[in-house]
Formats: C-alpha cells, sequence, structure tokens
C-alpha cells in the first residue's frame, strides 16, 4: 500500500510578494473618486470582488458609495498586513467599506470589530 504524504504552501508567503509592482488593471470608485489598484489586491481586500472575478474575470471596476465620509487609502493600505494607525473619525467610514467589500478578515485590535 502506498504512502502518501500531504504538503502545503504557507499563506504568509504572500507577505514577500511585492504586491504593488503589479500592473494598475482595477478601479475602485469610492464615493466619485477613482482609486487605482491591481486585481490582486482587490482580490484580497474584497472577498465579493473576489467572487464576481471568478465569474467574469473582465471585471475591473467596482463602486462604492458610502453614507460616511473617509479616506479610501486606509483600505488600500491594509495590504501590507501590518497594523495601521487609522482615526477614530474615519471608523464610521471605514466599516461602512468593510461590510460592502464582504470582508471578515479586517479587524479592529482595539475594539474587535
Amino acid at each position: 500500500m502506498e504512502q502518501n504524504s500531504n504538503i502545503q504552501l504557507n499563506p504568509t508567503c504572500i507577505m514577500n510578494v511585492p504586491l504593488d509592482t503589479y500592473k494598475d488593471d482595477f478601479t475602485f470608485i469610492v464615493n466619485k473618486e477613482k482609486f487605482k489598484t491591481n486585481r490582486l489586491i482587490s482580490d484580497l481586500l474584497s472577498p465579493r470582488i473576489c467572487k464576481i472575478h471568478m465569474t467574469d474575470p473582465t471585471v475591473d471596476t467596482f463602486y462604492i458609495n458610502t453614507n460616511n465620509k473617509g479616506h479610501f487609502s486606509y483600505i488600500l493600505g491594509l495590504i501590507t498586513f501590518s497594523l495601521n494607525s487609522v482615526p477614530n473619525d474615519e471608523l464610521p467610514f471605514i466599516s461602512e467599506v468593510i461590510e460592502i467589500l464582504e470582508n471578515e478578515s479586517i479587524t479592529n485590535k482595539e475594539s474587535n470589530h
């Protein structure tokens, strides 16, 4: 009887990938303001966009309209996988965007939201 071994690529290897060097081929339009990034980053930030890309890989734009005002650059800054300091007055906007992106992997370390 043949024995099998299990192998796996460690998910932390993504930390070594220079994500910002990929072609900016995806646009977030947040409250009418454009933010260019790449598809890989869009998929990492948003399970919703990732699902869309599974059925239609040509989608290159995602619209976000929020009730709260804020800076989407804080969301894009999460791609470093480091703790990011965010002003408390940005949290309502960020929470709204996280909900739209359907990302349950973004956490607030102080309040665990």
